[in-house]
């Protein structure tokens, strides 16, 4: 299973690695991306994630548009909102994620 991140916080990328046992680690390709651009390269060679854990603010872009990008598509990882604020969280859900875990 491939589990992605993207946030343009290192730090938030080591707590979210941290966050999974070390079966979790071993079975699964673990990802992370500091921009939306590096991911968008990354969809674009046709490689998608299982599961895309999406930050809001990821440097001067937003979540929302890592979502968006999956709206007309017939394949698409589950996508988790995941950002410290709730505002935001509730946010990506209606935009399109399938729900939201806090930091």
């Amino acid at each position: 299973m491939k589990l992605w991140f993207v946030d343009d916080k290192p730090k938030n990328h080591e707590t979210w690695f941290c966050s999974f046992s070390e079966g979790i680690k071993a079975s699964c390709e673990i990802r992370t991306f500091l921009t939306i651009d590096e991911l968008f390269g990354e969809f674009s060679s046709g490689i998608l994630p299982d599961v895309l854990f999406v930050d809001f603010f990821v440097g001067e872009r937003l979540g929302t548009e890592v979502i968006k990008w999956f709206a007309n598509r017939n394949m698409r990882p589950v996508l988790i909102a995941h950002s410290s604020m709730e505002q935001a969280n509730t946010g990506m859900v209606a935009a399109g994620a399938d729900f939201h875990l806090e930091k």
